[in-house]
């Protein structure tokens, strides 16, 4: 095969990954901008990071852990719990663990120090800088876990992909949803003395729960089902389909970069 065949099959492929990878993540930030059951999305992941990932990483510091990878589980284990807390009994353990398992990445935690360069709509430049962001601190952790410049590394990195955000994505296309605000605030996994404190303003009831305490006066004739119940409703359908949709994805993705390793 000539090599300017050859070439230009790797950069189509390339580029075929690179439109379902940000394909998963806008669909991420759709779905994951809304509440997760009856928890805030900002009490959702300040649950996980607090209870879980600190923790987790807190241990590989500390030498606790020798190997990332076998105690992921443990760190699974800790999310799929406060998922179901947050969730109770509208989805199955088996949905929970599946779900749970698609978004939360053994890659991701134990490669890339649960820090990667979002997927979002931007200028060429974004993507060309972008590695940059992360290139040492990425090389910092996966020479040594328990380097404590891992905090500063990766407060910079952090930084550094969030300006980036702001410079090379005007249009802002999904850089300002409440989920990208979420992954760039203050958290650091790597810094032990820092305090990650409670989000505050969402702290109060979800507008689900809200609803449900909320005392209505009881009507005096028996109701018929109103077309925001049936709207209701249909949200909830289109937010099932949502998510089946990017878990199809997902694994579509998972199998495509696996057959062009």
């Amino acid at each position: 095969m000539p090599k300017s065949t050859s070439a230009q099959m790797n950069f189509q492929t390339s580029m075929l990954f690179l439109l379902f990878s940000t394909l998963v993540f806008q669909m991420m930030v759709q779905i994951t901008d809304g509440d997760i059951g009856s928890c805030s999305l900002h009490m959702y992941f300040y649950e996980t990071r607090s209870s879980c990932e600190t923790p987790f990483y807190r241990r590989l510091q500390l030498g606790h852990t020798a190997n990332c990878s076998d105690s992921f589980e443990s760190l699974i284990s800790c999310i799929k719990n406060v998922t179901r807390v947050c969730e109770h009994s509208w989805r199955s353990d088996k949905w929970i663990d599946m779900n749970v398992r698609l978004k939360f990445r053994r890659q991701f935690y134990c490669h890339d120090g649960a820090l990667i360069l979002p997927m979002v709509l931007c200028r060429s430049g974004y993507y060309r800088k972008g590695p940059k962001c992360v290139r040492e601190f990425h090389r910092k952790f996966r020479n040594d876990t328990s380097d404590p410049s891992l905090c500063d590394e990766y407060s910079k990195a952090k930084d550094c992909i969030k300006n980036l955000l702001n410079i090379e994505c005007p249009a802002k296309k999904g850089s300002e949803s409440p989920l990208m605000k979420i992954l760039f605030d203050g958290y650091n996994p790597f810094c032990p003395n820092r305090v990650y404190y409670p989000p505050t303003t969402v702290t109060t009831l979800t507008r689900r729960t809200q609803q449900k305490s909320e005392k209505v006066p009881g009507p005096t004739i028996k109701p018929v089902l109103s077309r925001k119940k049936i709207s209701s409703s249909g949200a909830c359908c289109n937010k099932l389909y949502s998510e089946l949709h990017l878990l199809i994805l997902i694994l579509l993705v998972e199998q495509f970069s696996v057959q062009c390793r």
